[in-house]
C-alpha cells in the first residue's frame, strides 16, 4: 500500500492517518490497491491541496462519458496489479494521443496536468497512463477525494476526436 502511494508521488508524511485507514479497512479486503484507495480518501484534503495552483483553485482535466464507458468495460482484475485496463490497440493509441495534447495545453497554460475520474476507475487509468508518460508529469484523482467548497475549475475534457474529425493520411 505505501509504495503505491509513493509510486505516484504521495507523502507518506501523515503516518498515523494512513495506518488507521489501512487498519479499518483490513477486515473488509487485504488487496494492497484497494487498501490505498482507503488511504487516499482518507487523505484526500491533502491530496488535493498539494495540487492547487497558485489561484488556489484545483484545475483539472475531466474525461469524457464515453472514454469512461469504454475504460470500465476493459477492466480486468490482474493478481499481480489489481485492476488493470485491457484496451485494444487502436483505442490505447487514440487516448494516449488525447492526452499528449492534453499534456501539451496543460504545458502552455503553465499548470499542472490532473484528470478526475471515479473513485473506482481511478487506479487503473492512474497505471495506465504511467506506461506512457512519467508519473510527475501528471495526477488523477478520484472525484470523490474533492471535498466540497474546494474551487475547481474544468481546463479541458479529455475526449477522442470523431472518425471526421482524425487527419486523413494521403
Amino acid at each position: 500500500t505505501l509504495q503505491n502511494l509513493l509510486a505516484e508521488g504521495l507523502s507518506i508524511k501523515n503516518l498515523p492517518k494512513i495506518m488507521e485507514a489501512i487498519a479499518n479497512n483490513l477486515p473488509k479486503t487485504m488487496d494492497p490497491f484497494i487498501l490505498s484507495e482507503s488511504v487516499r480518501q482518507a487523505l484526500s484534503r491533502q491530496i488535493v491541496n498539494d495540487y492547487l495552483s497558485p489561484d488556489g483553485k484545483l484545475h483539472v482535466v475531466m474525461i469524457d462519458p464515453r472514454i469512461i464507458d469504454r475504460l470500465n468495460k476493459s477492466l480486468m482484475q490482474d493478481d499481480q496489479e489489481g485492476r488493470i485496463l485491457i484496451l485494444p490497440h487502436e483505442l490505447r493509441v487514440r487516448i494516449m494521443e488525447a492526452v499528449y495534447t492534453e499534456h501539451q495545453k496543460a504545458l502552455e497554460e503553465n499548470r499542472f496536468l490532473i484528470f478526475v475520474i471515479s473513485r473506482y476507475l481511478r487506479q487503473p487509468f492512474a497505471f495506465f497512463l504511467t506506461k506512457e508518460l512519467p508519473s510527475r508529469n501528471f495526477a488523477v484523482i478520484a472525484s470523490e477525494e474533492i471535498q466540497r467548497g474546494v474551487a475547481t475549475e474544468i481546463s479541458s475534457v479529455l475526449s477522442l476526436p470523431t472518425r471526421e474529425e482524425q487527419p486523413q493520411e494521403a
